[in-house]
């Protein structure tokens, strides 16, 4: 069963839900009352294993990381990049300024 900090909490208390973690709990942290992200034990390797090998691609080992369930997509929808609006007349100043 996982166990919830707020964001301010788990600031304050990282230590211990980094230990949480290590003890197999998963914590989840939450921004206004949403889940925004989970700290979870991590799977041991054998010792003298390899994480990746060495001629793997990023995109072979991001794969690799989905299937597993290491990486996990936050469930959110990327948010498109938009460049802010200029002030209205903006273009004219510049162009004023300029001579144009």
């Amino acid at each position: 069963m996982a166990v919830a900090y707020t964001e301010s909490e788990a600031q304050t208390r990282f230590s211990e839900a980094l230990n949480r973690a290590r003890g197999s709990e998963m914590v989840v942290i939450t921004r206004d009352g949403e889940p925004v992200a989970e700290l979870r034990p991590m799977k041991r390797e054998k010792r003298g294993e390899k994480s990746a090998p060495e001629n793997q691609t990023m995109e072979e080992r991001l794969e690799e990381m989905r299937r597993k369930g290491t990486l996990v997509a936050s469930g959110y929808p990327p948010k498109p990049f938009r460049l802010g609006k200029p002030s209205p007349g903006a273009l004219a100043r510049f162009l004023e300024e300029r001579g144009r």
